[in-house]
């Protein structure tokens, strides 16, 4: 329970930080989260040396990653987490088709491999197109399901998303042609 001074002391507080004054009320909005920017995350094996970089979007529910990791798989993946567990279309799919929206354009419906509370974008064909969208939009919206079969939008600002993905294209570029070299 609040003690009525401390609750007074605290409307006083927020009232003066707010340039209002004390004797009219007080009115709290909540803020709204700024959008973060695309960033770059750069790893390097410890044992292998294998570099691996994704540029990531973060979202309040999740982050959309777009990257390569050689040790894992070939060429470059897009996959989203989510916090939530996601739903798979049959008990042996292990696969979604999802709805992905970027800016105001037509809604795409594609197919989505499902591990968890994680989703890889398939076919490999359809990660250029994704990839090109994604530097050229603001946003996007990714409409999964969890596992109680409830929609979940995921929103990722996309902002500063052409030098995040140019960047991680060249260390991927550049790593693997320094991995063709070393195991020849």
């Amino acid at each position: 329970m609040v003690h009525n001074m401390l609750l007074k002391t605290t409307v006083l507080a927020l009232a003066a930080a707010s340039a209002q004054p004390a004797d009219q009320p007080l009115v709290l909005t909540p803020l709204e989260l700024l959008p973060r920017q695309m960033i770059v995350e750069i790893e390097r094996d410890p044992i292998t040396d294998a570099v691996s970089a994704f540029a990531v979007a973060r979202a309040h529910n999740g982050h959309l990653s777009i990257g390569c990791d050689p040790d894992r798989y070939r060429g470059i993946r897009v996959s989203f987490r989510s916090r939530n567990w996601l739903a798979e279309e049959g008990i042996f799919a292990r696969t979604r088709k999802m709805i992905y929206r970027f800016d105001d354009a037509a809604p795409v419906r594609g197919r989505w491999n499902i591990k968890d509370d994680t989703a890889t974008l398939r076919p490999w064909s359809r990660v250029p197109g994704f990839v090109n969208q994604a530097v050229n939009s603001r946003r996007l919206i990714i409409r999964s399901k969890d596992i109680e079969n409830r929609e979940r939008d995921l929103v990722f600002t996309l902002e500063g998303s052409r030098p995040a993905v140019a960047k991680m294209l060249e260390v991927c570029q550049t790593a693997g042609l320094r991995q063709a070299v070393r195991y020849r």
